[in-house]
């Protein structure tokens, strides 16, 4: 399913905990940008698709807002890399498949619902079933809820509840106990399933055979936090293109860190405070991630962080969802932009290196991920 190299592991534990920030110079070629020049007006003529969530569903466009293409995929939910016939996708969701009566000393007090793993056809809407979490007490959480990020959607990483120990059996009929409920386990959990796959079943006319907590691979770290309840379930979590490192944002109340680990191992290797949003370069040596005054990029290799945006009063604070372009050239993010008593959001989009911002189509502010063609 993946290919572990340890080399790149030996390098990563040479660095410990989180450097230092430097910050990104400022230039280029005089569209603005990098390190909080004011931003420049021509937007680069950059590959892929970027999948943005409009209300209820997705939408994909091209960077520069042109390429408008609407699809009957839910909001939030992850975008194949690869594209099928007809120019489809496959995006990952959650959806309820059994309903558990709650039990509390006994008696029952009311119902839970289930979710379990669905692709979702980007222009048909057709809904395959890939996991049966539920009968193990796994619960997904939809927002994290990924395709592999090495380009080919090669296997599907989620975070998720172990709800195990409070399943019950009630008048032989399963139930969930919640009398001395307390925060559950929550394991880090690749599912051996491809896009590809999910694509071939569909157009053969094929169910897809149920993957089991049994048939799925846990890893060996356990999410850490600094937040206060102790529970830390990892939002937005994926793998490295190699396979080596994982990242994801713990969020805990108001507690935002990004967790970077070693996937062999479970080793962790970073902890970064404040920092949310995470997302992974095409070959995987950077992770890019916002916090409320910056936009960084972590060097896997040094362990340095670069500083690529700033706040720039009356112009662009409070960063969120950094997304590294296909080829790795651009980052696009989006940010506030205060107008006075007003404030307006606005995305961005700047060289990898920090250099050249310009303001972008104000759909995606809400952009889910940036695909290939």
């Amino acid at each position: 399913m993946r290919t572990i190299k340890t080399a790149a592991v030996v390098v990563l534990a040479a660095w410990i905990g989180f450097a230092t920030p430097v910050l990104a110079k400022k230039g280029g070629n005089g569209n603005g940008g990098g390190g909080g020049d004011d931003g420049g007006t021509t937007v680069p003529n950059a590959p892929g698709e970027i999948a943005v969530s409009d209300n209820d569903f997705t939408s994909e466009m091209s960077l520069d807002g042109t390429a408008y293409q609407p699809t009957l995929a839910p909001a939030d939910a992850d975008p194949s890399n690869l594209t099928f016939a007809n120019g489809e996708r496959w995006y990952l969701t959650t959806k309820v498949t059994r309903t558990l009566p709650m039990f509390e000393d006994g008696v029952q007090t009311d119902v839970v619902e289930w979710v379990d793993v669905f692709a979702v056809n980007s222009l048909t809407g057709q809904q395959i079933q890939l996991t049966d979490f539920a009968a193990a007490g796994w619960y997904v959480d939809y927002r994290s809820l990924t395709w592999a990020r090495d380009g080919q959607d090669s296997y599907i990483a989620c975070a998720l509840f172990d709800e195990s120990r409070y399943l019950v059996v009630v008048d032989g009929e399963l139930g969930f106990e919640v009398t001395d409920y307390e925060y559950a386990p929550t394991p880090l959990v690749l599912i051996p399933y491809s896009s590809t796959a999910v694509d071939n079943a569909y157009r053969a006319g094929l169910p897809m055979p149920l993957i089991t907590s049994t048939a799925a691979t846990i890893l060996p770290h356990a999410p850490v936090g600094s937040g206060g309840s102790g529970s830390y379930l990892a939002r937005e979590f994926s793998v490295s293109a190699d396979g080596v490192t994982g990242a994801y944002m713990t969020l805990d109340f108001i507690y935002r860190e990004t967790v970077i680990f070693d996937v062999p191992t479970g080793a962790t290797l970073a902890v970064i405070p404040d920092a949310r949003d995470p997302s992974w370069s095409p070959d995987g040596s950077k992770l890019v991630f916002a916090t409320r005054d910056t936009v960084n990029v972590f060097d896997t290799l040094s362990g340095v962080t670069t500083v690529l945006q700033t706040d720039i009063k009356r112009e662009q604070s409070n960063f969120w969802n950094p997304e590294f372009s296909p080829d790795g050239n651009y980052i696009l993010y989006s940010s506030q932009h205060p107008q006075g008593k007003d404030i307006s959001f606005e995305a961005q989009v700047m060289n990898s290196d920090g250099s050249d911002r310009v303001q972008v189509d104000t759909r995606f502010r809400e952009a889910t991920r940036w695909v290939s063609d």
